[in-house]
């Protein structure tokens, strides 16, 4: 049979809570706005669902499996584009520059996913090297995204960039569940069996809260911003005026 005897309501949660938030994006009409981070919760809801009522054994379940993480790949460093697109909307250089790093680190992810899967080609069964293609593929490019993402994340701890709400909420939110999610594949990637049940369980629970959160602290588009007050005026406009000269420099360096 394809189907499970009972259906996993853990998948059903995480569903659940990606289909509420993208409800809640077409409420507020954001979904131009956030399109790619909008596609991913989307191709999320209807992954996780199909997912969670076929039996793992199933090809079905194999088939929805290949396309679900493959399409999801996608959107996800789509989205990694688009939050670097947000964030530095008035710094173009650091924009340009955010998209040329996610552009190396996926090609260095690429390359090396394809060594990988080379070196081990001989110790594949024909029958599953599609499978271990894409799962090799889907490792690496986690890998890099997440390297991206720790960037950002660094740059937005040094720099007070002023930032609209649902962007910072988005952003935060979508981080911190693929972090959770890559670091999770890497527990995988290092059990006997490629899957460790002990932490894939805890990461579906925590993905289906944090997705929830995100619906729920969205808010209409013409909200304001909420101003931060400056623990220390003085330094905060010298970091900005730092971050202006790296946008100034890397602006006229991209011109050339």
């Amino acid at each position: 049979m394809p189907f499970r005897p009972f259906p996993d309501f853990l998948l059903i949660s995480q569903a659940a809570a990606a289909g509420f938030t993208v409800v809640r994006l077409l409420h507020f009409r954001m979904w131009r706005r956030f399109s790619f981070l909008y596609s991913y919760l989307a191709v999320t809801a209807v992954y996780d669902a199909a997912l969670s009522v076929l039996s793992e054994r199933s090809r079905p379940y194999l088939r929805i499996y290949l396309v679900g993480e493959a399409a999801i790949m996608v959107a996800a460093a789509l989205a990694v584009r688009e939050m670097y697109t947000l964030i530095f909307r008035d710094y173009p250089g650091l924009r340009t520059a955010g998209r040329w790093a996610l552009y190396t680190a996926l090609a260095l992810s690429f390359t090396a996913s394809l060594l990988m899967a080379r070196a081990f080609w001989r110790d594949v069964d024909p029958r599953a090297r599609g499978l271990f293609y894409e799962l090799a593929l889907e490792r690496s490019v986690d890998i890099g995204l997440a390297v991206i993402i720790l960037i950002l994340m660094l740059f937005l701890s040094r720099y007070p960039l002023r930032l609209d709400r649902n962007t910072v909420v988005a952003s935060a939110f979508f981080s911190t569940i693929f972090l959770a999610q890559a670091a999770v594949k890497l527990i995988d990637s290092a059990s006997p069996r490629l899957i460790a049940r002990y932490a894939d369980y805890p990461e579906v629970g925590f993905t289906a809260i944090c997705l929830l959160g995100w619906g729920m602290l969205l808010q209409p588009s013409d909200t304001p911003a909420p101003i931060r007050p400056a623990a220390n005026k003085l330094r905060e406009t010298e970091l900005l005026q730092q971050l202006e000269s790296i946008n100034h420099i890397l602006s006229r360096s991209g011109r050339r």
